[in-house]
């Protein structure tokens, strides 16, 4: 906390991609954050080309922490019409709260149309992207 506000790191990844060391160990990024004196963080995994994995993951590492981690499902334009139903599935069952995108894994920039389902979601249901 910084007075009465609390801080909260809102770029958080975890799990991992296959060679790279990435933490996937949620006590000690609750370490990490102590001694930073950071209250929460908003946390994804962007490391699946489908989604479906790194949001299972996601959901696995903040269900252990609830109170300190916020978890942002995955998305990407290259899963075209399963975009949605991923989002929903993650929003619905796995409780995930928000959106992470990451263009520069695809091959459509951010103001190209297929992300527009995406936003559109978003939109409809208050989340942040």
């Amino acid at each position: 906390m910084i007075g009465d506000a609390p801080v909260i790191d809102f770029h958080g990844h975890v799990g991992n991609w296959e060679s790279l060391a990435m933490l996937d160990d949620p006590s000690r990024m609750l370490h990490a954050m102590d001694a930073a004196g950071v209250d929460r963080a908003c946390v994804f995994n962007i490391f699946h080309p489908d989604g479906r994995r790194g949001n299972d993951a996601t959901a696995a590492f903040v269900a252990r922490h609830a109170d300190r981690f916020i978890g942002f499902a995955y998305v990407s334009p290259m899963m075209s019409d399963r975009m949605v139903p991923e989002l929903e599935r993650a929003m619905d069952d796995l409780g995930l709260r928000a959106i992470k995108i990451y263009p520069p894994y695809t091959t459509y920039p951010l103001d190209h149309e297929a992300w527009h389902p995406v936003f559109s979601f978003a939109q409809e249901r208050g989340l942040v992207v």
